[in-house]
């Protein structure tokens, strides 16, 4: 039941990667309601989807750069531009053309700089802005920001762009989320306990040969599928056309997913293969 609820909550967060690629793509064929409901899905997914970096949010705030220019709004394109430029002056996608380039490459935070508190004490390591972790209170520089609440190897309890206005304090109504730690020693405990109620198991069956060469295998996929993702961004600063920065985009996204898929598929080889053969022991004994 408890995985049922968890996997239904998972098909409903948006899934950042792909609401990226989106919006990018809606806003290079100046699908302007496309975008703009792309990256609203992209600002959804900071609350339920995970940490994302300082590279994913300044291409967020690219996108919505090129996107508020569209629309003739250039108060809110030079905001937008801003936040992109200073979360990583490095992060910038050659099929929006050059001319945008030279405003992006020009575009900086206003001197004026505001705070982002909360209404409730937080756990240590919880809260990043930006893509950096930080403690609150903190002194900003006015603009767009992304915060999230994340605890450590947990899920995100809070996620949303923010706008800080100049010599303001923006304070986070966090008083309804759950701070609660993730119990990670308790079920790690309960686990433990339950494998030292069976008996023990005492030597390599066949059945185990064969689960651990699977093992093996997905482990090497896992490697494999990682280092081909981590070479994509470098490939992507480089690409002249939209085709081929997509192109290395969706190998991105499918290399990471089959890396994700491959590490679940590992530890469930050793899991079962660890379960059913104390099992095997223990009927034999």
């Amino acid at each position: 039941m408890i995985w049922a609820l968890w996997f239904s909550s998972a098909l409903a967060c948006p899934d950042p990667v792909q609401t990226l690629l989106d919006a990018e793509q809606a806003v290079v064929e100046a699908r302007l309601d496309d975008a703009d409901a792309a990256l609203g899905a992209f600002d959804e997914s900071l609350g339920c989807a995970g940490w994302q970096d300082s590279e994913a949010l300044a291409r967020a705030w690219l996108a919505e750069a090129v996107l508020r220019t569209f629309e003739g709004d250039e108060d809110a394109a030079a905001e937008a531009f801003a936040a992109a430029r200073r979360a990583s002056s490095s992060t910038w996608v050659p099929a929006y053309g050059e001319p945008l380039k030279e405003v992006w490459l020009a575009a900086e935070d206003p001197p004026e700089t505001g705070t982002l508190a909360s209404s409730v004490e937080l756990p240590s390591e919880w809260t990043w802005v930006d893509g950096e972790a930080v403690e609150l209170p903190i002194e900003v520089a006015a603009g767009l920001h992304a915060i999230q609440i994340i605890p450590l190897a947990g899920n995100p309890r809070y996620g949303r762009m923010v706008v800080v206005s100049p010599d303001k304090d923006l304070r986070l109504l966090l008083d309804d989320i759950d701070l609660t730690p993730p119990d990670h020693f308790g079920m790690a405990k309960a686990q433990a306990d339950a494998l030292a109620a069976e008996p023990q198991k005492t030597g390599l069956q066949l059945g185990d040969r064969v689960y651990f060469v699977a093992a093996g295998g997905t482990a090497v996929l896992a490697g494999v599928s990682a280092v081909v993702a981590s070479r994509q961004p470098g490939r992507q600063e480089s690409a002249e056309t939209l085709t081929q920065l997509e192109r290395s985009r969706a190998l991105q996204v499918g290399a990471g997913g089959l890396t994700y898929a491959a590490l679940v598929g590992t530890a469930g080889l050793v899991g079962v293969q660890f379960v059913l053969g104390r099992k095997t022991s223990g009927g034999a004994e």
